[in-house]
């Protein structure tokens, strides 16, 4: 298991690629286990990020509580409890469903989806992609933060990627 965070700064390449979740540069993919992922408009503090991991069975993005303030600065809140499908309903807001790709009703394992790869065929890499132009621009400067706590086998060197 991994649990890290990054700090990113910087304008974004592009507004019109979506923002993927199991894939990096030079066709590498995330082998493991995801469940609610979380976007927000702003960084969150030490503390809010306490407040949410430490929350026992996890903190609810979408509502304060605690150290936790920033439940209006949700851009995007993906809880991953459909247990079927291919879309991602979005808990926030802000109605930015997300697409599963190559993803079947067998890949779900109950509360989360599993990225697990069974062969070196890309057409059996899944990922889960987000339209970004309902919450990125090219004109605007963002800073990111990326947390990550993963169940499964990362490249050290790819960490950071989401």
């Amino acid at each position: 298991m991994r649990f890290g965070a990054r700090k990113y700064s910087g304008t974004p390449h592009s507004s019109s690629e979506p923002l993927t979740f199991g894939y990096a540069n030079f066709h590498t993919y995330y082998t493991g286990k995801l469940d609610e992922v979380a976007v927000w408009d702003k960084g969150l503090s030490a503390a809010e990020i306490t407040t949410l991991y430490n929350s026992g069975g996890g903190l609810d993005a979408s509502s304060n509580s605690g150290n936790y303030n920033s439940a209006s600065n949700l851009v995007g809140y993906w809880k991953m409890d459909e247990n079927s499908g291919t879309s991602l309903a979005d808990s926030s807001s802000n109605s930015n469903t997300a697409t599963m790709i190559n993803m079947s009703d067998a890949d779900w394992i109950q509360g989360n989806a599993s990225f697990s790869k069974s062969s070196a065929s890309s057409s059996d890499n899944k990922t889960f992609t987000l339209d970004p132009s309902a919450f990125l621009s090219a004109s605007t400067t963002y800073k990111t933060r990326v947390n990550n706590w993963s169940q499964g086998r990362c490249r050290e060197q790819y960490q950071q990627s989401v």
